[in-house]
């Protein structure tokens, strides 16, 4: 099912010649997505479960999840292999945050390195903003919404709500605060010239500029 969906995808991307890093968490963690995703000629960042095997030249298995770097610190293995198929080479960045204490264990498409954490962690942002499209914003599930264009209008409207005071501190899944993150409103909360706003930017296919404000951290 995944691959008719990437399939589009890729199809949609192919004008724009651009690199696609896809990211996923352990709950993706699967040799045949990897090798999809390496046959559409995208590359790949994605969380590893610590019950993968891994295979090095030259070492016995071992359970990925075996290995244990001190807090704060991190391994940078290329050219591994993982799962008894011996899927790869593949390349693996593992750490230990150093607040958390959570092990993190991404395996790349591509050599890793300090950066390998950062690319992941853009998926962070991706996931905040599905929650603040559904329970923590604008409560898309529960306007019942189906039209594209009534979405387009509602989010319109949204982006022009003025937030007073609304910043909040908030503590990111990997332990770290992020500050200044405006708390979005409910479609329910919107006044109706805000709604109509919306209608009218819908309608005569404005981008406005604030648009990127409310998911901007200071």
């Amino acid at each position: 099912m995944y691959k008719d969906l990437l399939n589009k995808a890729a199809q949609l991307l192919l004008p724009f010649n651009c690199k696609v890093v896809f990211l996923a968490d352990r709950g993706f963690a699967d040799t045949a997505l990897m090798a999809h995703l390496t046959k559409l000629g995208w590359h790949w960042r994605i969380r590893l479960k610590g019950s993968f095997w891994i295979y090095r030249r030259g070492r016995r298995r071992c359970k990925v999840g075996r290995v244990t770097p001190a807090v704060g610190q991190a391994l940078f293995w290329h050219n591994v292999f993982i799962t008894a198929q011996q899927y790869g080479p593949v390349h693996l960045a593992i750490a230990r945050h150093p607040q958390s204490k959570e092990f993190w264990i991404v395996v790349s498409s591509e050599p890793t390195s300090m950066v390998t954490f950062e690319e992941y962690g853009v998926r962070f942002d991706i996931e905040e903003n599905f929650l603040d499209d559904k329970s923590n914003g604008f409560q898309l599930e529960a306007s019942l919404i189906r039209s594209a264009d009534a979405l387009s209008r509602l989010f319109c409207a949204g982006n022009n709500h003025p937030l007073p005071g609304l910043a909040r501190n908030s503590r990111s899944r990997t332990g770290q605060t992020t500050s200044g993150r405006p708390t979005l409103v409910s479609w329910k909360q919107l006044p109706q010239n805000r709604l109509e706003l919306g209608q009218a930017c819908s309608e005569q296919g404005i981008r406005l500029d604030n648009q990127i404000a409310l998911i901007r951290r200071s």
